[in-house]
């Protein structure tokens, strides 16, 4: 469930995203990613923006972060260390 809020000088309302709809979003991502779908379609990308704004939704920061690298790396075909890129450069 969302709840709306007035948020700014020009009172202009903003949905803001609970903590069940947080979680049910990560769960879904999660899922995508474990079967090799990636995040698209999943609302994490919504989740994150909303972690930014919403202070009430840090406790997900870490979950997020674990999950976008686990993904990243899933769809990398090729990582390469920074250092690396600095010697070469």
């Amino acid at each position: 469930m969302q709840s709306s809020s007035v948020t700014g000088r020009t009172g202009r309302y903003r949905w803001s995203m609970d903590a069940a709809t947080a979680a049910g979003i990560l769960e879904k991502a999660r899922n995508s990613v474990a079967s090799g779908e990636g995040l698209g379609g999943t609302g994490f990308w919504k989740l994150v923006k909303e972690i930014k704004v919403d202070p009430s939704l840090d406790t997900f920061v870490d979950e997020v972060a674990e999950l976008d690298q686990k993904a990243f790396a899933d769809w990398a075909l090729l990582t390469v260390p920074l250092w690396l890129i600095a010697v070469a450069g």
